[in-house]
């Protein structure tokens, strides 16, 4: 029989997440104790204004993780989706990495929610990877996709959406069209919002965002340049998230600038999400799987 002392030098963490899905972790106390207090020491310069602890950090990290099996548990009973087991290997980075989340930051503890049901159901090898980027992105990166994908537009997002094609097919077309219109003697600030709005249409869909325009419109009157409205909150979204979700594929970025010399000419930069970035939004999102 294990005596007292013994039980108490093992942790055993069940996070309830099934019957059949229980994570249990058995560390010695003492190591255990250790490594976080010199972890802790290691942080204290970083943290020394809120006096962070080690034991704060074991139940905080302990705190977290309950939250997330719960939130996920919670919303696959509602839906009525069935609970399967996870796989160890998708299972144990997603834990991990989750629970260095802070317990208070709603929106991320939601999002792990979610990555944790989408991999209950639709088991795949891209958890993992979605697991690494969740932990490498903020709450303004989530906004982000949001506003590039409209989840709230109703539909699906368009994962076949080429925009760098259209854009280039389109464009040309627009501005001889806004040189005609100018030839013709119409007004620089009408032809400037009819760019705008046939711009919008191309670039302002589910899964695309136009970001900046620009455009110079030369008329018999006058040769203006104008800032194109594009109704997105550049002082919310600075371009350093944008290259951030880039360079994890998570989004490209489309630039262009077209015109006719010495008559009409347009600049713009627009988000793409790429196919991989919307599996990983909608798996974060509501735990759905766009390839199903």
């Amino acid at each position: 029989m294990m005596s007292d002392e013994a039980k108490k030098s093992n942790i055993n963490v069940d996070l309830g997440l099934s019957a059949r899905a229980e994570i249990k972790g058995e560390v010695p106390s003492t190591s255990m104790g250790r490594l976080v207090d010199a972890l802790t020491d290691a942080i204290r310069p970083f943290t020394e204004a809120r006096g962070l602890r080690a034991d704060q950090v074991r139940l905080q990290r302990e705190d977290v993780l309950i939250k997330i099996a719960e939130r996920a548990r919670s919303r696959m009973a509602k839906e009525s989706e069935r609970v399967s087991p996870i796989p160890l290997r998708v299972l144990q980075p997603i834990l991990e990495k989750a629970s260095l989340t802070d317990p208070d930051d709603e929106p991320l503890v939601e999002t792990w929610a979610n990555i944790l049901r989408s991999a209950s159901k639709n088991e795949r090898a891209n958890h993992i990877i979605f697991a690494d980027i969740l932990s490498k992105v903020d709450v303004s990166h989530l906004e982000l996709l949001k506003c590039i994908c409209k989840p709230n537009e109703g539909g699906a997002a368009d994962a076949c959406l080429d925009l760098q094609s259209d854009l280039r097919t389109f464009l040309p077309d627009l501005v001889r069209d806004s040189t005609q219109k100018a030839s013709r003697g119409e007004r620089s600030g009408d032809i400037a919002d009819s760019m705008r709005e046939d711009i919008r249409k191309i670039v302002d869909r589910r899964g695309s965002a136009l970001v900046a325009a620009g455009a110079n419109i030369r008329t018999r009157d006058e040769d203006r340049y104008f800032e194109l409205a594009t109704g997105f909150h550049i002082d919310k979204f600075p371009e350093d998230l944008g290259f951030a979700l880039e360079s994890l594929n998570i989004l490209r970025i489309a630039e262009f600038d077209e015109g006719i010399i010495g008559k009409t000419s347009i600049w713009l930069t627009a988000y793409q999400m790429t196919l991989f970035g919307l599996q990983f939004f909608y798996a974060g999102y509501d735990g759905t799987d766009i390839y199903r």
